[in-house]
């Protein structure tokens, strides 16, 4: 069934001529560490020793609520370490036509506490927010890019993330991506980034 006139969405829309989606983890910040703390509580109470790995059941809805309630003790006893920032987009004057929004393979909570914590959480917009809860499918097979497409039909829309699901997801759809590395300095990231954004002329400076 397509959007009746007069829907809240159409308002979005018709405001949103360019949206730049970030990813979080890997681009945004590291949160890595954060995921390692949180994935070793859930399998310490399993009594399972945890090695390190990070490619767990992200898709399974239990699982989810499992991270979440775990996480939320950390966060509750002031356990969790302090992300490190990435990229700064507070740096970059964007045109008023400019959204900016999230997509990330992490949960709300989480998602929603780094940005806090880092001082840009007012940055994005908060209908521009897609986290796990958000969306079906993955990333990688275009999940939360086809739903943002079908949202903002009318919106010049692009991508920037660190990993070869957020390329893969973005070309579904036909939104242009940058490619971006946690391996990389602050200043390079904020470089390669402006360049991008001047491509689609979205800055102001």
């Amino acid at each position: 069934m397509g959007r009746r006139l007069g829907d809240p969405q159409d308002h979005l829309s018709k405001s949103m001529k360019k949206i730049i989606l970030f990813d979080l983890d890997g681009t945004i910040a590291d949160v890595q560490p954060i995921e390692r703390l949180v994935l070793k509580k859930i399998l310490e109470e399993k009594n399972v020793i945890y090695t390190g790995n990070l490619n767990f059941g992200f898709n399974d809805k239990n699982f989810v609520k499992e991270y979440q309630r775990c996480f939320g003790i950390l966060k509750e006893n002031s356990l969790l370490p302090s992300p490190k920032l990435l990229l700064d987009v507070r740096k970059f004057k964007f045109e008023a036509s400019c959204s900016l929004g999230l997509v990330t393979g992490g949960v709300k909570i989480e998602t929603e506490w780094v940005l806090k914590r880092l001082g840009i959480k007012d940055v994005f917009r908060p209908e521009l927010l897609f986290c796990r809860e958000d969306y079906t499918g993955s990333k990688k097979d275009g999940g939360p890019y086809v739903k943002i497409k079908r949202l903002f039909p009318d919106s010049l829309v692009v991508v920037l993330g660190d990993s070869v699901a957020d390329l893969s997801g973005s070309k579904v759809v036909g939104f242009d991506y940058c490619l971006m590395s946690r391996k990389t300095t602050l200043v390079e990231n904020e470089q390669k980034a402006r360049r991008f954004f001047q491509k689609y002329q979205m800055l102001s400076e």
